[in-house]
């Protein structure tokens, strides 16, 4: 294990979650990156770790013990990707975190509509009765 590898963790059940877990790994060759699946046992392993907010977004902790949530995650494995680490002082320009904080808080409120396990609240029955509510009113949300 490398010295500056970083765990990344990821949920099994969420197909978002998996497509990037599997885009990081075709990239981290040098394998600077550790995929953890957020499963039972793993709590025992990373007791620092809060589990519940690691299931609701990208989380990854450093060798150090840092945790990185977030947007903060993502820049993590950006730095730790051959290719992405170079694009890093991008981050230092006025105006990127907050555009790229944007960007990965609408990825994180599509994904609640993309993934079932990700989006529980949001199931057919409650589609159903957010539209029968809606019909009751008399029309579309406005």
């Amino acid at each position: 294990m490398p010295e500056e590898q970083l765990q990344l963790f990821y949920d099994p059940e969420c197909a978002v979650c998996m497509r990037f877990k599997e885009w990081v790994a075709l990239r981290d060759a040098q394998g600077r990156i550790g995929l953890v699946e957020l499963a039972e046992g793993v709590e025992e392993r990373f007791p620092h770790i809060d589990f519940e907010r690691a299931a609701e977004q990208l989380t990854a902790c450093d060798a150090q013990g840092r945790i990185y949530e977030g947007m903060a995650a993502l820049r993590q494995v950006a730095r730790r990707l051959p290719g992405l680490a170079r694009l890093d002082w991008i981050y230092d320009l006025p105006g990127v975190l907050r555009v790229t904080g944007g960007v990965y808080r609408t990825v994180h409120r599509v994904r609640k509509h993309l993934c079932l396990r990700c989006g529980q609240r949001w199931t057919s029955s409650d589609k159903y009765s957010v539209r029968k509510r809606r019909a009751a009113r008399g029309g579309r949300r406005r």
